[in-house]
């Protein structure tokens, strides 16, 4: 990369097979959506403590992990996943020889999900079923 070629979805998604240059850029604009949502979250929860008490109005008391550490920790590793994924696509030093149709290609890499086709989570998501 030159020094001054800015960082984005469009540039990194040049190093992917041209059939899968649509789902590399979706993937690396999740990343950067997501690594943003964690910086963000990082600075709110550094004075958050990591268990919290609950009552549940049933004469249950006691403590659990705080849930706001969940969300953190489950967006960690939907990011650690996504980014696996984009350098899974990017990361051949020739993407032509990649083989297949572009649904096989989809289905090896795991990419079977489209704009049209449901939320950007749920895009997210179709990561995860494996």
């Amino acid at each position: 990369m030159k020094k001054n070629t800015p960082l984005t979805a469009e540039y990194i998604a040049q190093g992917a097979d041209d059939r899968l240059k649509p789902e590399a850029r979706e993937l690396a604009e999740q990343v950067f959506f997501m690594r943003k949502k964690l910086e963000e979250m990082r600075e709110e929860l550094k004075d958050e403590p990591l268990v919290t008490e609950y009552d549940n109005g049933g004469q249950q008391r006691g403590t659990h992990v705080n849930p706001v550490f969940k969300a953190h920790r489950d967006l960690v590793l939907t990011y650690a996943k996504t980014l696996k994924a984009l350098e899974d696509i990017i990361g051949k030093e020739d993407p032509n020889e990649n083989e297949g149709t572009l649904e096989e290609l989809r289905t090896a890499y795991n990419l079977n999900f489209s704009k049209a086709n449901g939320t950007e989570g749920d895009k997210v998501k179709s990561l995860w079923k494996k």
